[in-house]
């Protein structure tokens, strides 16, 4: 069938008429390439000719030819067709209005609110970080400043009876306690040792703990 393009299998049947047994077969084509489409009005299509073979009874091959009936191919496309200011087609040549499950309207005002309550929960939080923040800076200040005292104290119980030597040493060992226990049991072992503490001891202990706060 070329140029045709067959379009699947062909059928058969068989149809008795008299002594003889007639065989049809029906094929589908269509024409799918250029060979077969006319450029301009008519294109006459001849096909093969058809040739068939069949045993004989007695022996030997019979056979026969026929020719196809000439077929006419017109355009895909017609003169009226193109003469037409809105030609047809098969699907739609614009896209559907589109659909939205929130109105573009409301949704960019349900943004604006949500960018505004960020902005507002940003701002506390930055509020609540500076606030910590300068809690902090005071606790420590506060902090250096008993620190400074109490060693302040120390040094001046240097020269003080034995009791007020003890007392301000147990009170440097409290405030040493939470930020570094180190100092904070040399100032306990110096403070109720059985062997009163000398200036010397004191003076050593002060100078360690300087160093070792005061830059913080």
């Amino acid at each position: 069938l070329a140029p045709l393009a067959r379009l699947g299998s062909p059928r058969t049947w068989t149809v008795a008429r008299g002594r003889l047994a007639v065989v049809e077969y029906d094929v589908r084509a269509a024409c799918l390439v250029e060979l077969c489409v006319s450029t301009a009005g008519l294109r006459k299509l001849r096909l093969p000719r058809v040739r068939v073979q069949a045993p004989r009874r007695g022996g030997g091959i019979a056979s026969a030819a026929a020719a196809w009936p000439v077929l006419a191919v017109g355009r895909r496309v017609t003169a009226a067709d193109i003469a037409r200011i809105s030609p047809p087609f098969r699907h739609e040549r614009q896209a559907p209005s589109p659909s939205y499950p929130i109105a573009p309207s409301r949704l960019a005002l349900l943004l604006e609110v949500a960018a505004g309550v960020l902005a507002v929960a940003g701002a506390l939080l930055l509020g609540r970080q500076v606030a910590l923040h300068a809690g902090a800076r005071r606790r420590r200040a506060e902090q250096r400043s008993e620190h400074a005292l109490a060693l302040a104290l120390v040094r001046e119980a240097e020269t003080r009876p034995q009791a007020d030597r003890r007392r301000a040493l147990g009170w440097l060992a409290g405030l040493l306690g939470p930020r570094d226990e180190r100092l904070a049991g040399a100032a306990r072992r110096l403070a109720w040792s059985r062997r009163a503490p000398v200036p010397a001891e004191l003076l050593e202990l002060v100078t360690e703990v300087a160093r070792e706060l005061e830059p913080s």
